[in-house]
């Protein structure tokens, strides 16, 4: 049986990236728009047409399992790539996701001026996109910035992936320092691996972050500093927390650039700015 648009989006969230799932929301069959999420995220846009690919391929290999009683009537075959990018518009379009202007949000972090793209994440509810991958004008400010304010630490540690450009250039300008990665997937590299469940704001399903046995053995007893980009809910520094406590090291402090919504409220985060919530029109939320 044919599968609605709204259940092929929502069936490639399920099995996408932790990083596709952070920037594209459910599909509930009103409100947002796809297209111009894919706009601004190119990763996100490759996975879909990828997976999508690999589902148009598997379903006309399936097809040909049996003899279509309709064959005489065939005219003719559609190559693949127009295949797929009728199926693409179909999407867009008759499921209705509504054509609307880009709104953005200003701010000047660590001396930079930049327009956060504002993205629909309920029907109530709009966030800021904060992306620092690309930007090393803005990545260099940040991580110099948080430096000046950092406590006394042995080793950071980030969560992949949106974390790592700001770690990376933290540990750099710190002296070419060692640092950790919790990884969403393990890797044919790792051993005695360790591994926590965390729950993502935007997509509400349960992840996973793992982290290298030869990693762990090097934080314990260690004073570990936990940095991200962005620190929301809490739920991925809590998944870090427990990745730093299950290695025997010791928490140091918790870092970010950008403390949103009720992370502006904890006493024991350190932080450059604040990043608010927003209604739908754009306006900040009281």
């Amino acid at each position: 049986m044919a599968k609605s648009n709204q259940e092929i989006l929502n069936q490639i969230l399920s099995n996408a990236s932790m990083e596709y799932q952070n920037v594209v929301p459910e599909a509930l069959g009103y409100g947002g728009n796809v297209s111009d999420i894919f706009a601004q995220y190119p990763s996100a846009k490759n996975e879909f047409i990828n997976t999508l690919t690999n589902q148009v391929v598997r379903s006309v290999i399936y097809s040909k399992v049996f003899n279509n009683p309709l064959q005489m009537f065939h005219g003719g075959k559609l190559e693949v790539g127009q295949s797929i990018e009728q199926l693409f518009v179909d999407m867009a379009e008759v499921k209705g996701f509504l054509e609307m202007e880009q709104k953005y949000y200003h701010m000047t972090i660590a001396g930079c001026e930049r327009d956060l793209p504002l993205c629909p994440l309920t029907d109530d509810l709009m966030i800021a996109a904060f992306v620092i991958f690309g930007d090393p004008e803005l990545t260099t400010a940040c991580a110099q910035a948080l430096l000046d304010r950092v406590p006394e630490y042995d080793f950071m540690i980030t969560a992949e992936a949106k974390g790592i450009p700001l770690i990376h250039e933290m540990a750099r300008l710190a002296g070419n320092q060692k640092y950790m990665l919790a990884r969403k997937g393990t890797k044919l590299y790792m051993r005695d691996i360790l591994d926590v469940q965390v729950r993502s704001i935007t997509t509400n399903r349960e992840q996973h972050l793992y982290l290298d046995g030869n990693d762990a053995a090097l934080m314990k007893g260690k004073r570990i500093l936990i940095v991200d980009d962005v620190i929301s809910t809490g739920e991925s520094l809590l998944a870090l927390e427990a990745l730093v406590e299950k290695a025997g090291g010791i928490i140091a402090g918790r870092m970010t650039i950008l403390a949103e919504g009720d992370a502006q409220e904890r006493p024991d985060l350190i932080y450059l700015e604040k990043l608010p919530l927003f209604n739908p029109d754009g306006t900040v939320k009281a």
